[in-house]
C-alpha cells in the first residue's frame, strides 16, 4: 500500500508538471486524464494517459513531437493530440476509446 501510495504522489506530481508545461507552451482547448491515474486504480506498471485537445492544421505526427518536448519522461506519459474537428468526427464515427475518455475521463485543463 504504501509503494501504491508512493507512486501515486510522485505520479500527481508528475501529471501537475506535464499539465503546466503544455497550458503554458502548446495553449491547448483542453487537457484529460484518463487511464488509471484519473481512476485511482495505479499499480506498479502506471502510466499517465493524457488526451490533448488543440486546434491546430499541423498533422498528428508533428503534433505528437511538438507536445513530446512538454513531458518530462522521468514517469512514464501516454499522450493523444486531437483537434476539436476530430474528436467530432471520432464520436461521429462510433469511436468507443474517444467517446470513454470524454464521458470518463477528468478534466485537468480547460481555456
Amino acid at each position: 500500500m504504501q509503494k501504491k501510495n508512493k507512486k501515486l504522489r510522485l505520479a500527481n506530481n508528475a501529471l501537475r508538471s506535464i499539465v503546466d508545461r503544455i497550458r503554458e507552451g502548446y495553449f491547448p482547448e483542453k487537457i484529460i486524464l484518463f487511464g488509471s491515474l484519473s481512476t485511482g486504480k495505479i499499480n506498479a506498471s502506471s502510466d499517465i494517459d493524457i488526451m490533448v485537445i488543440k486546434k491546430t492544421t499541423k498533422n498528428p505526427w508533428d503534433r505528437m513531437k511538438d507536445i513530446d518536448c512538454f513531458v518530462d519522461h522521468e514517469f512514464p506519459v501516454d499522450f493523444l493530440v486531437y483537434t476539436p474537428s476530430e474528436i467530432k468526427n471520432r464520436i461521429e464515427d462510433g469511436d468507443v476509446f474517444v467517446k470513454d475518455i470524454l464521458e470518463h475521463g477528468k478534466i485537468v485543463y480547460e481555456k
